[in-house]
């Protein structure tokens, strides 16, 4: 057997490690929260990671159909990806600790590997799944810096703006007849 195929009957055991291990790299108030409600409304947070997890998992395996396997990693995970980093990227992570949970993953495989070594089964090579991990790594890393970079003009957008109507209102601006001024808020 495969690793694919090995992991794929070990679905639930590996999805539930990795997402214990996801879940610990929250402060410990929050991770029980995060873990037990999986309501999308009373907890979006916990949801969307739980979703994506089980997304990633599915595409690792091969099982996430072909209108989501259909090319390279960008076309299958990244919808996945994008959800729980864009969550990470507005909380206290720094990039590495915001994709940390995909190496986690790799954790997960091999903790239920082990479990099955020390039952005397065999056990198949797992580089093909590493190299799948180690690319997902990469794609996150990308969606990640994309985050923040977004998040960084929004900031840089918002200062823009209210220093600007902060001067309006201080009649600091003076209105050159024909010129309208460039990215400036409109007066409330």
């Amino acid at each position: 057997m495969d690793a694919i195929g090995f992991f794929r009957d070990r679905k639930k055991e590996v999805l539930s490690k990795w997402r214990d291990a996801v879940f610990a790299s929250y402060p410990p108030e929050r991770t029980q929260f995060l873990k037990t409600k999986n309501d999308p409304f009373g907890n979006p947070v916990g949801h969307q990671i739980n979703e994506g997890l089980a997304g990633i998992l599915d595409y690792l395996l091969g099982e996430a159909g072909e209108e989501d396997c259909a090319g390279d990693v960008k076309a299958g995970v990244s919808r996945f990806l994008d959800a729980i980093l864009r969550i990470r990227a507005v909380q206290d992570f720094t990039a590495s600790q915001a994709v940390e949970f995909l190496f986690a993953l790799k954790d997960a495989l091999r903790d239920v590997a082990d479990a099955e070594l020390e039952k005397g089964h065999d056990v198949p090579d797992t580089r093909v799944l590493d190299r799948k991990v180690d690319a997902l790594a990469l794609e996150g890393f990308d969606i990640y810096c994309a985050c923040r970079e977004h998040l960084y003009e929004i900031r840089v957008r918002e200062v823009k703006n209210l220093s600007y109507l902060a001067m309006k209102r201080a009649n600091l601006v003076r209105e050159i007849p024909g010129l309208e001024p460039s990215g400036a808020a409109e007066e409330e």
